[in-house]
């Protein structure tokens, strides 16, 4: 409050950009009636969806203030689709034309249930599957190794595999074990699951493989990315299921599908170009404030 009071009594326009405001936020500042004051020092408001737009006009910020610009976020998401080393990959991974399942930033016992969902529906599925596993921290690959040897499955860990790359075995498990490589991992496969999401973690990116057009499946604790499986999953480009118990059924659907695939795919670039173009919105929004200001600042100078 002190520094939007100081603004205002310096006439310096402030502007919210990319703005959101949560419901826990809202129901505090609907408590607190002394506080509303503060919001007619901004002159401008620049948020992310309707939802914000509401609560502002519900605490008594004029319309005439509140513009929906979107979310600047999804204009630091590329679009220009997988990187030059997913296509190599690719042909390492899949071998002689196996399906390739990309288990991303996986938390706790994530890979052991992934894992052995895949086994169960293996017979099931069309085409044999690669699975991979980019744990979110590196250094629990020993437990992770520890766990699928337990399990009689060969583990090819990602640092040791050389330039050559020799041909992976069958039923063999990659392990990525490095930092830096999961967008070319997740450029490789067809489906994409992503971690931190069957665990009370909160979850994980979901827009990086998104934005490859791949087939992406989470679990249900996602709340730090709420806004944004908000949108996909209205959209109709993600799937995600209710807990662990759901992941055979998912899996199967997804690995048996192309048409489905390819449809989340698409739905998902899709969504993800519409929702681009919020930085420049806000550009022009509050160009006039940094003009004014400016021709202020320079009238002070004469």
């Amino acid at each position: 409050p002190n520094f939007l009071q100081a603004a205002s009594r310096r006439g310096v326009p402030v502007a919210v950009v990319n703005g959101r405001i949560s419901e826990r936020s809202f129901r505090g500042y609907r408590l607190a009636r002394g506080l509303l004051p503060q919001f007619d020092w901004i002159e401008r408001y620049c948020v992310q969806n309707a939802a914000y737009r509401d609560r502002l006009l519900a605490l008594g910020v004029a319309s005439s203030r509140i513009a929906v610009t979107g979310n600047m976020k999804y204009d630091g998401v590329s679009l220009r689709g997988a990187p030059a080393g997913s296509a190599p990959l690719r042909s390492w991974l899949a071998g002689d034309d196996r399906l390739v399942l990309v288990c991303g930033s996986t938390h706790g016992r994530e890979e052991e249930w992934l894992f052995d969902a895949l086994a169960r529906i293996a017979p099931r599925v069309p085409r044999r599957v690669r699975l991979v596993l980019v744990p979110r921290h590196p250094e629990r690959a020993p437990s992770v190794v520890e766990t699928l040897a337990a399990r009689g499955a060969p583990v090819v860990r990602w640092s040791q595999v050389g330039e050559e790359r020799p041909r992976l075995a069958g039923d063999a498990v990659v392990l990525v074990d490095t930092i830096g490589h999961l967008e070319a991992f997740y450029g490789a496969c067809d489906v994409a699951f992503v971690g931190g999401s069957l665990v009370p973690h909160g979850g994980q990116n979901m827009l990086e493989p998104a934005a490859l057009g791949r087939a992406v499946l989470f679990g249900p604790n996602t709340w730090n990315f709420r806004a944004d499986v908000e949108l996909l999953l209205a959209a109709g480009a993600v799937l995600q299921i209710g807990g662990r118990n759901d992941l055979d059924a998912a899996l199967l659907r997804l690995l048996g599908d192309p048409a489905l695939r390819a449809a989340l795919g698409e739905r998902a670039v899709a969504l993800i170009r519409d929702n681009q173009g919020a930085t420049a919105r806000t550009l022009e929004l509050i160009a006039p404030l940094l003009d004014r200001s400016l021709g202020s600042h320079d009238d002070r100078g004469r």
